[in-house]
């Protein structure tokens, strides 16, 4: 990590406690750390904002979470370490000290609402009273219980009282929620009628976050303390854990997703059971994170290690509120996590979580299971290492209850069948991989839950860290997206469309309607319409349905075709694509297009551009399903002979980016039609101009 700043603290003997304040003038990252003179760590703390204040005392009960106390020595220094990819090199912090008696300290932690159940990472904190939970109700018959795996309250940095997060979480349907306030694990917590609040923490390091689940004792109990912290102090606090044997599940928390990503690279993972796949979907880099996720999370089971996978909100807000830049507010339960149990009390819980009967969805609950009646209709991932591993083969029903989109039935992390609508089912052998998973999507092919796999052949588990798991392969091929990347988009569609549609429509104002279905407004084309982003079938589709005119996928490829021919002058390049596509074949790289047009419109495109002979791969909407499917991407990295992980797509839109998710890399372009907030935060990496790629490739 790199350091921003090194604040030098003097705190005399006489002094209670200490309120430090740091400001900066726009939104930036704290990632803070303090330590004595003797480099004992003091404590941690990581918040985004203009400010940010620490509160830590003689008496660790007037410690702010994550902190312990002001010991013998006078002498301590504060560290800013920069979080790599986020914020900014030239950040500016202002700090304030105030150094204070007692009772002005405490009047001012107590004001602050800091208070805390009990001591954490740098002490020991007691056994849980179970007696202080509501143990839920428990019932014969197993059900899918709803819940959160990752909430914040005011114990930490959440915005919300306990109290409040109660409310929200009734109000929200949950059955269950976790108690993950920052390396504090809760004591007691007021029963809230039909929700029950399991204990738990998160573990907050400057290498990852770790929620601590399903254990009636903290992690941190009987413990060294993790100081001075680093990689080796915490890799071993992370193996005494796992000796310890308080029954305790530990989960990578928003592992991929920056600034709070996982960098703990030598991490064994047969020391995590559970993975968040999904992190609250409204952040702004959460679709990306997620695409990432699930890849790791595929790779994972094919080498045999059984990770859970869940979604959670990692909820710190009251309801309403929302991250700067953020989709759309975070919520707790979005997504809910689904485990099939016979209560929504601890032990049920944790039964069900065990053996992997979980879902997990950011908008309905997603189930499996057999219809085989040898197996009695029950759920897919109960038991599902005993019961299943035997079958040579079985069907296989999904059901998507109150979801909406499209599904897809996996096997070892590929794609086999793509399903519209919420129900299908899936005759699965032993011969045609190890295990089987159902991802559901959105209507624009955005990821948003999934079952977890069934394995039905067993595999040694590969001793592997989170290094080895998430290290990325060498790009050896890509796949450019057509229109508004190789070439500039809204002269050739937008004319070509207009022109035809007043062939079809005398009226003026049938004009206007028709142009607007399919997208084209006085601003231009618009992003993720029909004529941005979909095939020639889906535009006839549309001018059909708005017209009452008879048209197909046929005619609107003689329509396009025939404007080009006769205006070759809208083929304008979006940049130097003959110099481009030289500079990656002299660095050995395959390429390929893919687009929603047909054949021969993209041939004579690339002939007109004058690289038609440096393209290996042309896959055509009339030829294979539409993006965002991967079957081009599986058909390219077969036909160039290389994984699909050794390729990169390049596009300027949303949907490009969901495409490249399926493959190694996804690289976004600015163009016309893209929506450049989207695109920054939905690709691997943002180039302003198509030219740039190439230098990209050669870094």
């Amino acid at each position: 990590m790199t350091l921003y700043h090194t604040i030098p603290l003097h705190i005399p003997q006489s002094v209670f406690g200490v309120i430090i304040t740091l400001q900066t003038p726009q939104p930036a990252p704290f990632n803070l750390i303090m330590q004595e003179r003797t480099f004992r760590q003091v404590g941690s703390h990581f918040a985004v904002g203009c400010e940010v204040r620490l509160f830590v005392a003689r008496d660790v009960r007037y410690s702010m979470a994550n902190f312990g106390v002001l010991t013998k020595y006078e002498d301590y220094t504060l560290y800013n370490f920069k979080i790599a990819d986020y914020g900014h090199d030239d950040m500016l912090v202002q700090v304030k000290v105030q150094s204070l008696d007692r009772k002005a300290y405490t009047e001012a932690f107590m004001e602050a609402d800091l208070r805390r159940d009990t001591v954490d990472f740098l002490g020991a904190s007691p056994y849980i009273e179970l007696q202080a939970y509501d143990e839920g109700v428990s019932e014969g018959i197993a059900r899918w219980y709803r819940g959160d795996f990752h909430s914040h309250t005011t114990v930490s940095d959440g915005h919300a009282t306990k109290a409040e997060n109660d409310t929200m979480a009734k109000d929200a349907g949950l059955d269950f929620f976790h108690a993950t306030d920052h390396t504090v694990f809760p004591t007691g917590w007021a029963a809230t009628e039909g929700v029950s609040v399991l204990p738990a923490t998160e573990i907050t390091t400057p290498y990852g976050h770790f929620n601590y689940h399903f254990s009636t004792r903290s992690p941190f109990d009987g413990l060294p303390p993790v100081t001075p912290m680093s990689e080796t102090t915490l890799l071993a606090f992370f193996h005494a854990l796992s000796a310890s044997n308080r029954r305790g599940l530990l989960a990578i928390n928003h592992s991929l997703m920056p600034p709070w990503d996982m960098t703990l690279q030598d991490f064994p993972m047969t020391l995590c059971h559970t993975m968040e796949v999904i992190t609250d979907p409204g952040y702004r880099t959460a679709t990306l994170a997620s695409a990432k996720a699930l890849k790791v999370w595929s790779r994972l089971w094919n080498w045999g290690n059984d990770i859970v996978g869940i979604g959670a909100s990692d909820n710190h807000f009251k309801k309403g509120e929302a991250y700067d830049g953020a989709l759309t507010p975070s919520c707790i339960g979005i997504p809910s996590t689904y485990v099939l149990s016979r209560g929504n009390g601890l032990a049920a819980l944790r039964q069900g979580f065990v053996e992997k009967a979980v879902s997990f969805c950011e908008r309905g609950l997603p189930s499996m299971v057999f219809t085989d009646s040898a197996i009695n209709g029950e759920h897919a991932g109960q038991n599902a290492v005993g019961r299943a591993v035997d079958l040579k083969e079985g069907e296989l029903c999904f059901e998507w209850i109150g979801g909406a989109g499209y599904h897809q039935w996996v096997v070892d992390g590929r794609v086999v069948q793509s399903v519209p609508g919420t129900l299908s089912t899936f005759t699965f052998n032993q011969n045609d991989g190890a295990w089987v998973r159902v991802d559901v999507r959105d209507h624009t092919g955005r990821y948003i839950g999934s079952t977890n796999p069934l394995r039905f052949k067993s595999v040694t588990p590969r001793r592997t860290t989170w290094g080895e798991a998430t290290q990325q392969r060498k790009l050896r091929g890509v796949l450019f997206d057509k229109d508004g990347t190789l070439i500039q988009f809204s002269d050739l569609w937008a004319d070509a469309t207009t022109t035809f549609i007043a062939t079809l429509c005398d009226d003026p104002d049938a004009r206007q309607r028709a142009l607007s279905a399919v997208g084209i407004d006085d601003d231009g084309v618009r992003p993720g319409s029909p004529l941005a982003a979909g095939t020639l079938d889906e535009i006839a589709a549309v001018l059909c349905a708005v017209t009452g005119k008879d048209v197909d996928g046929h005619a609107m490829e003689t329509v396009y075709g025939d404007y080009m021919t006769q205006h070759p002058e809208v083929i304008r390049p979006a940049g130097d694509i003959a110099a481009l596509f030289t500079a990656l074949k002299a660095q050995g790289l395959a390429i390929g297009v893919v687009s929603s047009d047909n054949h021969t419109l993209i041939e004579y495109t690339l002939d007109r551009l004058g690289v038609r002979d440096m393209v290996d791969g042309i896959y055509s909407g009339d030829r294979y399903p539409a993006k965002p499917d991967p079957t081009v991407v599986y058909k390219a990295a077969e036909d160039f002979g290389l994984d699909t992980e050794e390729l990169a797509v390049v596009g300027d839109s949303p949907c490009d980016m969901f495409l490249g998710y399926y493959a190694g890399c996804a690289i976004g372009v600015k163009s016309d039609v893209s929506d450049e907030f989207l695109m920054r935060n939905n690709c691997d990496r943002y180039v302003e101009t198509v030219d740039e790629v190439a230098r990209y490739f050669s870094a």
